[in-house]
């Protein structure tokens, strides 16, 4: 198998490029491990920066030791190009001259259909051919290598034109819609909803496949109110922003809490319990006052005084001392005594003659 060292990886989002540098150990660095591969291709265009020998392999598999072509720019100190069908092959269709650039970077077309092996300069497939080789008995391209070596690191610009289709799930919106190879896509559950399984980010591989699971969002739900012997659940909606409502059963009132409750996004109910208490006498005659201090509760105390105190100045034993004159003497007292007495005498009198009429009657019958 290839030995691969990347030494550096570099995506830029803007210009959509991945960069990598190679080092001077003539190691091939296979390319499929940062998304890019011959898959579907019959040329590539790429950017390089080195002062000698940026060499490519157009492979049929990951193996060196599988057919191969070999592409060597700027060899023999920058003095010469080839196409080879081999590593160390003889070199087919050379060119002459300086093709690289160790300050700036140089732009390069390969092309190999139907085993026809072409190189150019600039990004246009098709002009600008230095090299052009025909392959009686053509590989098959699958994969793509590149190496520097022989006193030469590189600086190479790759095109990253990999990406993977963009899923979309129920009960989730997208965050961040980035689809390109060894890119994130980050979901979101709606709301209302969280996640139960799956992944929330999502990276596009180089198989142009996603990395873990689709995400599933479930409705959230708050966990269901269950009567007591205090109160009754009533109206209840147990997802998110549903409400619940309780009543105090017979002979309890309520005495703090909410009655109305609502389910909140993390699967709790909002406010606070409700508590019913059990009334010492009927509840109907309990007048219920609440007080958010200590200080309200002494003013209405206080109010209460002022409603409930009685004037001595207003009262009908006062006005009579201003308008009557006690009279103290025994005459006038034992007159008084004598009249009292004898109006409950008589009356006691009169419901006894009554009395006895009436068992007269029942006894002569």
């Amino acid at each position: 198998m290839i030995q691969l060292v990347i030494l550096l990886l570099l995506y830029d989002v803007n210009a959509g490029n991945i960069d990598i540098a190679t080092l001077d150990d003539k190691k091939y660095v296979e390319l499929s491990r940062h998304c890019f591969t011959a898959a579907d291709r019959s040329s590539w265009s790429f950017k390089v920066k080195a002062s000698n020998d940026a060499h490519v392999a157009l492979m049929s598999t990951q193996n060196l030791s599988d057919p191969l072509y070999e592409i060597v720019l700027g060899g023999w100190s920058n003095n010469k190009s080839c196409i080879r069908l081999k590593p160390q092959g003889d070199c087919l269709s050379p060119h002459y001259g300086a093709v690289l650039n160790n300050e700036a970077y140089s732009l390069f077309w390969i092309s190999w259909a139907n085993g026809r092996i072409s190189v150019g300069l600039l990004e246009v497939v098709g002009e600008n051919t230095i090299m052009t080789y025909q392959h009686s008995n053509p590989y098959d391209v699958h994969f793509l290598a590149i190496m520097t070596g022989f006193g030469s690191a590189g600086e190479w610009r790759i095109p990253n034109d990999v990406s993977c289709n963009l899923e979309v799930y129920n009960n989730t919106r997208i965050l961040t819609n980035n689809s390109h190879c060894l890119e994130i896509t980050t979901y979101e559950c709606d709301v209302g909803y969280h996640l139960i399984d799956g992944n929330l980010q999502r990276t596009c591989q180089p198989n142009q496949t996603w990395s873990g699971s689709s995400p599933v969002c479930q409705r959230t739900a708050c966990p269901l109110v269950v009567s007591t012997n205090n109160y009754t659940a009533q109206k209840q909606n147990n997802y998110y922003r549903g409400n619940v409502t309780v009543h105090c059963d017979d002979n309890f009132r309520h005495t703090s809490g909410q009655l109305t409750r609502q389910c909140l996004s993390d699967g709790t109910w909002g406010g606070e319990e409700p508590v019913c208490t059990r009334c010492m006498c009927p509840c109907s005659m309990v007048h219920q006052l609440t007080f958010n201090s200590t200080k309200d509760l002494y003013e209405r105390i206080e109010q209460l005084k002022k409603i409930l105190k009685v004037e001595k100045n207003s009262t009908n034993a006062f006005y009579r001392t201003k308008v009557s004159i006690k009279d103290d003497r025994p005459s006038s007292t034992r007159v008084g005594y004598l009249l009292g007495y004898g109006v409950i005498a008589l009356w006691v009198t009169a419901i006894v003659s009554l009395d006895v009429l009436t068992f007269c009657r029942h006894v002569g019958s």
